[in-house]
């Protein structure tokens, strides 16, 4: 009987999920450099030229994977976020959400870290919200800076630097402080006042971070 197309694309996808999966424990527990691609495809039960229908290389696979782990973040932050139409506060949530993510999931992060070599990439999709957050802050006159490009940089700049702090320290080291600090000087970096940024930034990480 012969193999629907339907069948077909349904593997495809299980094989490319399963990929994804042993991808994502495997670099966790033993890091992106000591696995290897053999490693993977043992892990996900496939054949090693299934691999190669999906990804480049390891570095291809560890892209993905970073880019699923932060569309997954952004949809928590899509969520929080409702609740306020202040581009200030949503910032703020969506920075304390990403850096909140590197003390509940320290080897997923690294992740996150390590498959992104360009996430400042300015014209990069991923980086679509922040771009709008930062032009509606900006016509609001909620944010002042001169660049947008700039101010992209600036904001996954400071995630990032963040995230590997946080990462690096001990588990038993409270994120908190830290990640309001970051947020209150993000504020402050695209204009928001000082007293304004501390409190937007401690009532967003209290509620965030648990």
């Amino acid at each position: 009987m012969p193999v629907s197309p339907g069948y077909r694309g349904l593997r495809k996808t299980l094989s490319h999920d399963a990929l994804l999966e042993a991808a994502e424990d495997l670099f966790a527990r033993e890091g992106i450099t000591a696995v290897s691609i053999d490693d993977i495809v043992d892990r996900a039960g496939v054949a090693k030229g299934t691999f190669y229908n999906h990804f480049h290389d390891k570095a291809h696979i560890a892209k993905v994977l970073a880019l699923k782990l932060r569309r997954e973040v952004r949809e928590k932050i899509g969520e929080a976020k409702s609740g306020s139409d202040d581009p200030a506060v949503h910032l703020a949530i969506a920075m304390s959400m990403f850096l909140a993510f590197g003390q509940e999931r320290p080897n997923a992060a690294r992740i996150l870290l390590a498959g992104m070599r360009s996430p400042t990439d300015t014209a990069a999709p991923i980086n679509d919200r922040v771009k709008k957050t930062l032009q509606l802050g900006k016509r609001s006159g909620r944010f002042s800076y001169q660049q947008t490009d700039v101010g992209i940089i600036f904001v996954v700049g400071c995630i990032g630097t963040g995230l590997q702090q946080i990462v690096s320290a001990r588990k038993s080291v409270d994120a908190q402080p830290i990640i309001s600090a970051l947020v209150t000087h993000a504020l402050m970096g695209l204009g928001v006042g000082q007293k304004d940024a501390m409190a937007i930034a401690a009532k967003v990480t209290k509620q965030e971070i648990r």
